[in-house]
Order: C-alpha cells, then structure tokens, then sequence
C-alpha cells in the first residue's frame, strides 16, 4: 500500500465505578500509514473501536474505557530528517491545569485500571 504517514490524536476517559469514582485521561497519538486525512481518520475510529472497553479492575470496581475526543490529524511530512516533530499542541490553561496535564498518574494511582 502506498501511503503517507499520519498522526492522529486522541483522548481516552477511564471511568472507574468505585465507592470514591475517579476519572483519569489517556493521550494517545497513533502512526498511521493512510492514503488521506479522510483514511487516517477512518483507521484511527476502527482502532478505537477495539481500544474502547468496559471491565472489572482487581479491586472489583467496574472501568469503563471510552474516547473523550479526537484532538487533531496531521501529516508526518518528511520521515528521513534526523530530528522530526511529531506533535505540537499550543493550550490557553492555567498553571494548575498546565501541571495536571503534565503530571502521568504514579504507580498507585494507576493500579485502580488493573484488571489483572
């Protein structure tokens, strides 16, 4: 298949159903070979279609995998140079938001998505 590579951009929620329910975010950027922004966009709904769940975590509380959004699609111009950009998003936040954003969740707070 010839092609051109894309990345596409997408926010996942995680909805754990506890005494004290919590929601997290996943960022996710996929690489995908597309013939279009239109195919690219098109790849990355099957992909969520099959990355979107529903399931018990090993504390018995119910996660619920769904998109939150589907930020931006954009064209990988030019795969051979040294250093590439992959992604740049320009945000209007506050400083608190800003450092959420920034901060992954820590061992502890990620072990409420286990599920095994």
């Amino acid at each position: 298949m010839n092609g051109q590579i894309f990345g596409v951009k997408l926010i996942f929620k995680y909805v754990v159903n506890s005494k004290m329910p919590q929601v997290l975010y996943e960022e996710q950027i996929l690489r995908i070979k597309a013939e279009s922004f239109d195919n690219a966009y098109q790849k990355a709904d099957e992909y969520v279609a099959s990355y979107i769940n529903k399931y018990t975590n090993i504390n018995g509380d119910t996660v619920e995998i769904s998109l939150h959004k589907e930020v931006d699609c954009f064209l990988a111009y030019d795969e051979n140079d040294e250093i590439q950009e992959v992604y740049s998003g320009i945000y209007n936040l506050d400083s608190n938001a800003l450092n959420a954003m920034s901060t992954p969740c820590d061992k502890d707070e990620m072990n409420i998505l286990r599920h095994w």
